[in-house]
Formats: C-alpha cells, structure tokens, sequence
C-alpha cells in the first residue's frame, strides 16, 4: 500500500474532494426524503410525522420501502378547512420531492404516502367513504 505522502498533494486533494462530491450524489433516499419533510415543515409549519424503515434506518430498502407520513394536527378548524390544509400539504409535498430528486422523482412520489390526520379519518370506514371524503 503506498503512502499518501508520497502523491502530489494536489491529487490528494483532488481525490478527496471527488471522494466527497460522490458521496454526497450517492445519499441514501432515505436520507433525503428526512431533509425533504424538515424542509417541508419549516416552510409550511403543518406538523407531520415520518413513520417506517426510511426514519429509523432498520430495514430500509432503498429499491421497495415507502415514505410514509402523517400529518398531525392539534386540534380545531372545520373538516373543510382541514381537508383544505391536506390537500395544500400533500401539493406542497410532491413539490419539494420534484425538486430534491428531479429525475428519480416519479420512483419516489410512487412509494410516497402523505395520509390525512386523525381528525378527518373519523367516520371513513371503507374506500367509497374515503372518496367521498377525499375525492380522487
């Protein structure tokens, strides 16, 4: 194994700097799918809850897990105003998602799950209630 010392110090730097710009290219989506949802609730302020393999790490596969969250609300406002806020949020969503993953975007929002909170789940028992509820 030779030495770094005995490289030219430029194509060490130059091999450290490559090294550092692939590494960051080659972030797990998990990773940053986490930076996408702190972005998203810095700038919308919605509270959201991450929940699966791709917050703990355990078990994540990068090819087949989904990203599911869950929007949590406090309480009060109307079903209409909180309908308003999901659709709002999940538009919100898909949009930093384009913008942090370009390309692999489509891969991404098809394993995306942004579920309404608690509050407007009440009373759906089956799919026709939750299109009624949620539309298509």
């Amino acid at each position: 194994m030779r030495h770094y010392a005995s490289y030219p110090r430029f194509l060490v730097a130059l091999a450290v700097l490559s090294w550092g710009c692939a590494s960051a290219f080659a972030q797990a989506p998990n990773l940053r799918m986490q930076r996408v949802l702190a972005r998203f609730v810095e700038q919308t302020g919605y509270p959201m809850m991450g929940v699966g393999s791709w917050i703990s790490g355990k078990g994540f596969d990068a090819a087949t897990s989904d990203f599911d969250m869950r929007m949590v609300w406090p309480g009060g406002g109307t079903r209409a105003q909180q309908l308003a806020d999901w659709r709002a949020a999940r538009t919100e969503m898909i949009s930093l998602i384009k913008r942090e993953f370009g390309d692999e975007a489509g891969s991404i929002l098809q394993r995306t799950n942004l579920y309404a909170p608690n509050q407007l789940m009440r009373g759906v028992e089956n799919s026709a209630d939750a299109l009624e509820r949620f539309g298509a």
